[in-house]
């Protein structure tokens, strides 16, 4: 015959293991229901289901984008040398602009527009030996303007005339001269040109004009040094 204590062992163990079993059976029963709920709805766990969930998804998706971009930025800035290599870069270009800045200016025009360079007035300058008082804007438009007045059918000798009035030292007709560079010849008579090919300013006119017309621009011409 058990004495009490091992029939209460006995009670306890068997009362234990119940539990235990019970136990078991409830995990598996809520498993088997809670797959069977995700199984019937066909959810995968790592696909969104709504809306709010993709635009959540899209919102950590950008913040990890932003977050890669600033730690790329400090990857470069967060370096002592590469920020004083900058630093040094930046203060190097302003020095050269600010000691250099017209040559270099001058030197990118000559290459971007050779024949531009060609007519600078200092060029003019060094050439006939005098001063410009005109600008190479200026001997440009002159220029533009004395070919305006020579028209195929006839030309505008006053217009011709008070361009020319306009300069005021050898310089300047050097310059406009430059600046006129080789034109195509429009002079027609009957309505035929006479002429296909291009000429300097000084061809241009005497080309155009008449033995009358050309002594009024050897006048002018020579009030400021000028032999035409």
């Amino acid at each position: 015959m058990s004495s009490p204590a091992a029939t209460a062992a006995t009670m306890a163990a068997s009362a234990t293991s119940a539990l235990h079993d019970d136990a078991k059976g409830a995990v598996a029963t809520v498993y088997k229901d809670f797959m069977s709920d995700r199984h019937t709805a066909d959810i995968k766990p790592d696909t969104p289901h709504s809306q709010e969930a993709q635009a959540y998804r899209d919102k950590l998706s950008n913040v990890d984008a932003t977050t890669r971009t600033a730690d790329n930025i400090m990857t470069v800035f967060g370096d002592p040398k590469k920020v004083l290599g900058i630093i040094m870069t930046v203060l190097l270009i302003v020095w050269l602009l600010s000691k250099f800045g017209d040559k270099i200016a001058d030197f990118i025009s000559s290459l971007i527009s050779p024949v531009s360079h060609a007519f600078d007035v200092h060029r003019a300058e060094n050439l006939t030996g005098t001063p410009a008082t005109i600008d190479n804007s200026q001997a440009a438009a002159i220029a533009d303007a004395i070919d305006a007045c020579i028209l195929p059918n006839g030309d505008d000798e006053q217009g011709i005339y008070a361009q020319l009035r306009s300069l005021n030292t050898p310089a300047d007709w050097q310059a406009v001269c430059n600046a006129f560079g080789t034109r195509q010849c429009r002079k027609k008579v009957l309505g035929i040109t006479t002429h296909n090919e291009k000429h300097d300013l000084r061809a241009m006119l005497t080309c155009n004009l008449t033995d009358k017309e050309l002594a009024q621009i050897r006048t002018i011409l020579a009030n400021i040094g000028v032999a035409f």
